[in-house]
């Protein structure tokens, strides 16, 4: 559902035209990720990732790699998909970002709310990035 509420508030449309000029991947962006499973009694983990687009690091686990565009209509969502060229963690998996708006009316640095899917979708992480 969506809910529009029409306003000519000054402050409400300069937000609106930082969010039509932001690009996420304009600066390096970092975060902290919780791993989920769809397999039973399977651990999560918890990790960090480092993006300087077009490249991902893993730093704990030792992998690096780079993103790329997701083609028109990818799963039905925009985003990256990831190929791994340096360690053993999955290639091929998909990370999808989205711009959180309160961190920009709230004057902070923006934040990216992040998911990652791996490419035989076992798993996701969920995160967010600075």
């Amino acid at each position: 559902m969506i809910h529009w509420l029409p306003t000519t508030d000054p402050s409400a449309l300069d937000t609106l035209d930082i969010l039509a000029n932001t690009d996420p991947l304009a600066q390096p962006l970092a975060g902290s990720f919780r791993q989920y499973s769809i397999e039973r009694d399977w651990r999560g983990d918890s990790f960090n990732v480092e993006i300087t687009y077009p490249n991902v690091t893993y730093p704990e686990l030792g992998c690096r790699g780079t993103l790329e565009p997701t083609p028109p209509g990818h799963a039905g969502q925009a985003g990256f998909i990831e190929h791994i060229t340096e360690g053993t963690c999955d290639d091929g998996g998909t990370w999808h970002l989205l711009l959180d708006a309160a961190s920009l009316q709230a004057g902070a640095p923006a934040i990216y709310k992040a998911r990652y899917v791996a490419p035989d979708g076992r798993y996701v992480a969920d995160g967010g990035f600075r």
